[in-house]
């Protein structure tokens, strides 16, 4: 019997936590790291401010559009634009005009043409889940009395830079995430991309909040930079970028959403009920005993700390013995199931050939199952849970003479049961078996039916021509 373990389901990484040593402040004119090093940084006012940057230097010829270099950067106390001025370096803007009055004014500079934008988030000290509050709208169904480990979901996925896994929390409201970075600059744009499956449980509105890099994340002292409504992409996994208006540089940045954008089904205490004993429809033969590979049960198992239940399933790709080639790469199973099942997320491994390295190789997970639980399959004539074995980029990863391994992870402690269920062969042809499939009759679950706050990707971004990256000596994941 084959047991095979794997990060991406059972793990997640944890590391310790950055200490940060009591505050000295930076006097004007020496060198510093950032906008917070400086003194006076946090008595900023409507008329001055204090900047880390690196100026011109006549000595050494240096002028706009050089590469920024860390002991170079000195703070300067500086007149925000609109504010009266008698030449440019007294102005942040570095550009002093003269009015017809005799009176000089800061002005804006011309900004680069085509500006470069790069993440901030590239290079992370640590990421932290901030928990909301569970929804309370009439007739919905709020999540109560979650676990941390239930509340935020798949952290991760929101940083991973791709837009096909979701980070999820069961409580939306004013839920987000904090990052600390150790990319220095600016931060000019925050990009958020939708989920894979749920508009309603787009966020509506965000708030952007910033720390100095002597304050620690758990403490309160964020300071406001901006927030504003969100008209989240209709197509899914889609991206949508906000200017962040002036210039606002933390070592720590904190981003939540105070609303989702709703239009929410009432509350539903189970799914519809399926037939799943029915005949199949007219018009879906079975395929020939040995012209399909079967799906073989292996194990499953309970785990308390979780509250889920894993099935492992083994899938040999069937061969043309002759031609040695795959009679059909399969894109999809569909599991039977009985009573209300959960799936949480389904994990494809392509299992070694070598008995001497039988270690499993990981090749795709998703959480995107459709449930066929009113309709049939149109493709296998039956109901159940559709898994898909192709990657949104159309990627097949079931393919050739291989040996692969299913995880299927569901909430709460399921049982198993025979059940029939059907692999979708060439031309047409199904072959349906029975084997051992999730029985959920009796299965209690703390399930948050209605609704968490669910985004793809999120990412804050800075100029390129104003970066600097100072290492960090220690990385930490906190959920």
């Amino acid at each position: 019997m084959l047991r095979f373990v794997t990060a991406t389901t059972l793990g997640v990484l944890c590391f310790l936590s950055t200490s940060h040593a009591t505050p000295v402040c930076v006097d004007i004119g020496d060198v510093c790291a950032d906008d917070c090093d400086c003194c006076g940084y946090d008595q900023l006012t409507d008329h001055y401010g204090v900047r880390c940057e690196q100026r011109f230097d006549r000595q050494g010829e240096r002028g706009f559009g050089f590469k920024e270099v860390d002991n170079m950067r000195r703070c300067y106390q500086c007149v925000f634009t609109g504010h009266t001025c008698t030449k440019n370096k007294e102005c942040c803007s570095q550009k002093c005009v003269e009015g017809s009055d005799g009176v000089g004014v800061c002005m804006k500079n011309h900004p680069p043409i085509k500006p470069c934008y790069e993440s901030l988030l590239t290079s992370i000290n640590s990421i932290q889940a901030i928990s909301g509050h569970p929804l309370h709208d009439e007739e919905l169904c709020p999540c109560t009395d979650l676990t941390q480990s239930m509340i935020a979901i798949n952290i991760m996925a929101a940083i991973d830079k791709k837009s096909n896994r979701d980070y999820v929390n069961n409580y939306p409201i004013d839920s987000g995430l904090a990052v600390s970075t150790s990319h220095h600059a600016p931060l000019r744009k925050m990009k958020i991309c939708s989920n894979q499956d749920c508009p309603e449980c787009d966020p509506c509105a965000y708030k952007i909040e910033g720390l100095c890099e002597n304050e620690h994340m758990s403490s309160n002292n964020f300071e406001f930079i901006q927030e504003g409504p969100l008209t989240m992409p209709t197509a899914r996994g889609e991206c949508i970028e906000i200017p962040v208006v002036g210039r606002h540089q933390y070592a720590e940045y904190k981003v939540t959403f105070p609303c989702l954008t709703g239009g929410f089904d009432g509350c539903s205490n189970e799914l519809p009920p399926a037939a799943y004993d029915q005949p199949r429809a007219s018009g879906c033969e079975e395929g020939c005993l040995g012209e399909f590979a079967e799906i073989g049960y292996q194990w499953h198992d309970y785990i308390p700390s979780k509250d889920e239940t894993i099935f492992v399933y083994s899938y040999r790709n069937f061969m043309n013995y002759q031609t040695r080639e795959a009679v059909v790469d399969l894109d999809h199973f569909t599991f039977p199931f009985s009573g209300e099942c959960r799936f949480e997320e389904i994990l494809f491994v392509k299992l070694s050939h070598d008995p001497n390295n039988p270690v499993p190789e990981y090749v795709y997970n998703t959480t995107d199952i459709h449930m066929f639980t009113e309709e049939r399959d149109v493709d296998l004539c039956m109901y159940g849970a559709e898994i898909s074995s192709i990657t949104p980029e159309g990627e097949q990863v079931v393919v050739g003479d291989n040996q692969y391994g299913i995880v299927v992870r569901l909430q709460g402690n399921v049982e198993a049961t025979q059940m029939q269920y059907g692999v979708y062969g060439k031309s047409g042809r199904r072959d349906y078996q029975y084997s051992m499939m999730p029985d959920c009759t009796n299965t209690v679950a703390s399930y948050c039916e209605n609704y968490p706050m669910k985004i793809s990707e999120l990412d804050l971004l800075g100029k390129c021509e104003q970066f600097t990256n100072v290492e960090s000596e220690q990385w930490s994941t906190e959920q």
